[in-house]
């Protein structure tokens, strides 16, 4: 991979295979290692020491709910961090500087027309849909609709992936809780009525239609969720 990034073709296949002679030759270990996975076990530890034991002190009190939805949908959607956040990294004037200092907090709540400033994941990346429950006909549910673009090489081969959730039981498990109490903070649902939890989870959708999608203000579809 390195060789091809670094001359711009594969490399020879004799020459390959002369390569992986040479190992062979060398005290190295190849077999293939398993890696180590993060279950539901880990996950609820997780979750109860952020919600129950930890002491640290936020600035604002949104990061702690953030937190707690970035890892609700990378354990979900089994993506990377990047997916969710931009990672790119801004450094100061001086470009030849060793200095690896970042620069302060950046505002990343504006946008430039219609131009994303930056790959995170934004609420026109997310349907928020209230759908009629057939095992409940006096209350419907809440399910979202995760837009994921930013996979390794998205930008020489855009395939976005779309992801489900559905609202759960426990509430510490609930990815649409987390989001919902996001939205509701700032004010993003178009709907003037829809201001508390209550109003959202208990919106109801009416026969014959099945699926009713709840809108955000036009102002909010390029702004940013996680910043």
């Amino acid at each position: 991979m390195l060789y091809n990034k670094e001359n711009g073709r594969l490399i020879d296949t004799n020459d390959r295979k002369e390569v992986l002679k040479y190992i062979d030759t060398l005290p190295l270990d190849r077999t293939v290692k398993s890696k180590p996975v993060l279950g539901v076990d880990d996950l609820l530890l997780l979750l109860n020491c952020h919600w129950a034991c930890d002491k640290s002190v936020y600035h604002i009190e949104r990061q702690r709910v953030r937190y707690m939805l970035i890892l609700l949908l990378l354990f979900g959607t089994g993506h990377r961090p990047i997916e969710l956040v931009d990672a790119k990294r801004k450094r100061r004037d001086n470009p030849g500087s060793d200095n690896d200092d970042l620069e302060g907090d950046i505002d990343i709540g504006g946008v430039e027309g219609d131009t994303r400033l930056y790959n995170a994941l934004y609420y026109e990346d997310i349907r928020l849909l209230v759908v009629h429950d057939p095992d409940n006909s006096v209350q419907d549910v809440l399910a979202i609709e995760v837009k994921l673009s930013h996979h390794k090489g998205h930008n020489k081969r855009p395939k976005p992936t779309i992801f489900f959730f559905t609202e759960v039981d426990d509430p510490i498990f609930c990815a649409i809780t987390h989001f919902v109490s996001l939205a509701l903070a700032d004010e993003a649902f178009e709907a003037p009525s829809l201001t508390t939890p209550k109003r959202v989870f208990e919106h109801n959708i009416h026969s014959p239609v099945n699926c009713t999608e709840l809108y955000w203000k036009e102002e909010m579809l390029k702004r940013p969720i996680f910043r």
